[in-house]
């Protein structure tokens, strides 16, 4: 009974691992042997844990990633796919990200520019990162373009030019 009176706060505080932690540490029977402060420690870590894990998935949902299994850890990089894998990783360490930059992938069709996108937005995301895919169509395809995205159409065809 004395531990509702702590399991019931510490969910109206939204703090659901920590109880469910709480819970699990009240049914192990070695948990005594372990100090206070020992035991506060692993229910604040799994609580921040927990919260990193929802946000990573909320993010991930939100992304609406076309290859959410991508991941840039599994990035095929051998000398015929013409990839640099330093300049992946570069941009996987995220710097782009915080100086507020865009990445934009051009290539062939069927180069793996949507895994990818995927895979360096899906490394964003596990990182706290918000990230948003958008695919492009070239104007012309029966598809109402506003003047912006003609605009940028006029621009990537511009710069393929070069």
């Amino acid at each position: 009974m004395m531990m509702n009176t702590t399991l019931n706060p510490l969910r109206g505080l939204r703090l659901e691992t920590m109880a469910q932690a709480l819970e699990q540490q009240l049914q192990q029977s070695g948990i005594s042997a372990m100090s206070f402060e020992e035991r506060l420690a692993l229910l604040v870590d799994r609580e921040v844990h927990g919260r990193q894990d929802r946000r990573c998935a909320r993010l991930l949902k939100t992304a609406k990633l076309k290859y959410p299994q991508a991941a840039i850890e599994d990035l095929d990089s051998r000398s015929t796919r013409g990839i640099e894998r330093s300049a992946v990783m570069s941009l996987a360490l995220g710097e782009w990200v915080n100086a507020g930059h865009a990445v934009l992938i051009t290539g062939a069709t069927g180069a793996g520019k949507s895994w990818l996108a995927c895979a360096l937005a899906q490394h964003a995301c596990r990182r706290g990162h918000s990230a948003l895919r958008l695919a492009g169509s070239s104007p012309g395809r029966g598809t109402a373009h506003s003047p912006c995205q003609r605009h940028l159409y006029a621009l990537a065809g511009h710069a393929q030019k070069y």
